[in-house]
């Protein structure tokens, strides 16, 4: 399958998950309760488990384990969800791939092995095309993404962005902020995203980045 296609198959399910969920937001005040203490969460597949607060329900769905998702949306304009999908182990072959013959070419000719080819990692490349392709379905809404910084989120390498869009509503809009965080295991691309009001910042950014750092993924073998 030629690697545009198969790009679009990986990230548009997400990206219209995200549209989606964006689409719901609104110009109301943020009545989020008090979180209470935080408590031990795994999902059914037993491949995803964090901590959360108490009070902070769990949604999601699952598809045969090849596609799954799971939110946290303790207010309809605050969310954190995480996308797997069994998709991102190809989009990871494809870049390897590609990395590999770019670099077999070089080493053929004259000088090849002194090149810079400065060739993107499989991270860099599925970091990359999702920002892509939720910044052009986002357009309308002024989704600006800042370019991905290198972290460590359950062990693995991961890119994560900052981004802000305007999400419009009967009294105006409201200033949006948020991040993108992509990963790769063995055998799945991990996707999470979580924003919120722009005003809500301090008190919901440190819980979700709570979240993040308790967060523990099955790889696969």
């Amino acid at each position: 399958m030629h690697a545009v296609g198969l790009y679009r198959i990986v990230w548009i399910p997400s990206a219209i998950a995200l549209i989606s969920m964006i689409a719901l937001f609104s110009k109301q005040p943020t009545t989020l309760p008090e979180p209470e203490s935080m408590e031990a969460y795994t999902n059914s597949e037993k491949t995803v488990a964090f901590n959360k607060p108490r009070n902070w329900k769990v949604g999601g769905v699952s598809l045969h384990s090849i596609v799954s998702t799971i939110t946290l949306e303790p207010e309809r304009n605050i969310r954190l969800e995480i996308v797997s999908d069994l998709a991102g182990s190809l989009v990871a072959d494809i870049s390897r791939s590609s990395n590999n013959q770019a670099s077999s070419l070089a080493s053929m000719l004259p000088g090849g092995q002194n090149l810079d080819l400065k060739l993107k990692s499989p991270l860099e490349s599925a970091h990359e095309a999702g920002g892509k392709v939720i910044e052009a379905l986002l357009k309308i809404k002024q989704y600006v993404e800042e370019k991905g910084t290198p972290a460590k989120v359950a062990g693995l390498d991961t890119l994560v962005s900052d981004f802000t869009f305007k999400e419009g509503g009967f009294m105006g809009s409201t200033d949006m902020v948020g991040r993108r965080f992509t990963l790769l295991g063995k055998d799945r691309r991990y996707s999470i995203t979580y924003q919120y009001p722009k005003s809500a910042q301090n008190k919901i950014r440190p819980i979700f980045e709570q979240v993040i750092e308790s967060l523990k993924l099955e790889q696969g073998g």
